[in-house]
């Protein structure tokens, strides 16, 4: 069982990279690079850019990964009471996860 586990890890672990690189460029300012950012000195402007940079897509990433998990759970219900009360938690899920990171530094 835990072979399983570690197996399907490693094939979705590429995927949710891939959502997370879809995430750093949608959010990379215009006329910045990541290596310029990435080299930037601690504390400094532009590391504090990179920081935001980095949250705003690792919310991406959690957000595609979690309308994923909702819609694969959703599939596998068999009433609509069911599928709605799991469209509701997670949504509210999305949101807090949302609400953490802007709030986090």
């Amino acid at each position: 069982m835990g072979g399983c586990g570690m197996l399907s890890v490693s094939f979705i672990l590429p995927v949710i990279g891939g959502f997370y690189d879809k995430g750093i460029s949608a959010n990379l300012p215009e006329g910045q690079t990541i290596e310029s950012l990435a080299a930037a000195h601690a504390g400094s402007e532009l590391a504090d850019l990179w920081a935001q940079v980095q949250n705003a897509a690792g919310l991406h990433a959690l957000e595609t990964v979690a309308i994923f998990a909702n819609h694969s759970a959703r599939d596998f219900c068999i009433d609509s009471s069911s599928r709605q009360k799991i469209e509701i938690e997670s949504r509210i899920r999305i949101l807090r996860i949302h609400s953490i990171l802007k709030t986090s530094p």
